[in-house]
């Protein structure tokens, strides 16, 4: 499934393309959408930008998933909330953020005091699959790509 602002300009075979189910809340909206329409208990959040992600981290991420909500990268001091492991049980934490009026950034969501079991996978555990520096690079711009060779 591909989540987006907007599927009208985009035709991939054999992907489902689902538009956000309200618009202008950024990438929260995306992951709720997703959530929301699929039939499994997890999603795996991957962004367009980060084609450096390799397959064999993320069916490992979703290897450990069993017994979290959340499995999430931290690189350094930065979580990578956007490159994930989600179980339905976000729902209704990111429905009451919304209803109370606010706009999540979805790193919020590991934080504690919401009843959420999170796994963060941390740098040690990152080399493994690459160098993180490189996995979790933003290509957004051909600049971006001419930096990474």
């Amino acid at each position: 499934m591909l989540v987006t602002a907007r599927t009208e300009d985009i035709e991939v075979d054999n992907i489902v393309c689902v538009s956000d189910i309200k618009k202008g809340l950024g990438p929260i909206m995306g992951m709720y959408t997703g959530l929301s329409n699929i039939s499994n208990e997890r999603v795996v959040v991957n962004p367009v930008d980060t084609p450096n992600v390799t397959e064999k981290l993320l069916l490992y991420m979703v290897e450990i998933s069993n017994g979290y909500d959340i499995v999430m990268p931290r690189r350094g001091n930065n979580l990578e909330p956007l490159i994930s492991v989600y179980s339905k049980n976000v729902i209704p934490i990111i429905e009451r953020t919304l209803n109370d009026g606010l706009k999540p950034a979805p790193h919020l969501l590991v934080k504690d005091g919401n009843g959420l079991k999170v796994r963060i996978l941390e740098d040690s555990e990152l080399k493994n699959f690459g160098n993180p520096e490189i996995l979790f690079q933003n290509i957004n711009a051909p600049e971006d790509l001419k930096k990474q060779k």
